[in-house]
């Protein structure tokens, strides 16, 4: 069975914490989905292996929101690329996302909703890295 590796990226990586499996110093987790956070973004990704199926996207401060949803993929050996979805125009606390598409093995995933449409690195969102 393919499973999803998610390694967390931002506030919690950066401070050397990572989710375990129940062995101390464990980098991955192996699940058939996953719940990353940024520092402003979380995401409850639902995936199996390297195709992800759906995502429901929230802020962190569990705030209501609005804006374009993205999906920043950062495949290996490829530049960024954006997958942009129809805009949220009235305020939510969060947000099913469909994205039925499968990556490339070690794709980094990152999540998240901006104001306007623009291909940069969005600060604070959801980061996780799918594999086979």
């Amino acid at each position: 069975m393919r499973k999803l590796s998610m390694v967390l990226v931002g506030a919690s990586a950066a401070a050397g914490l990572a989710l375990t499996t129940g062995t101390a110093g464990a980098s991955t987790v192996h699940t058939e989905s996953a719940n990353p956070c940024g520092t402003k973004w979380c995401a409850n990704v639902d995936a199996r292996g390297v195709h992800v199926a759906k995502e429901r996207i929230f802020l962190r401060s569990r705030k209501q929101f609005t804006g374009y949803p993205y999906v920043e993929v950062l495949a290996p050996h490829h530049k960024p690329t954006f997958i942009w979805k129809a805009k949220i125009t009235k305020k939510v606390g969060s947000k099913v996302i469909q994205i039925n598409k499968t990556f490339a093995n070690k794709t980094e995933l990152c999540f998240g909703v901006a104001p306007k449409k623009s291909n940069i690195d969005h600060v604070g969102d959801a980061c996780m890295i799918v594999r086979k």
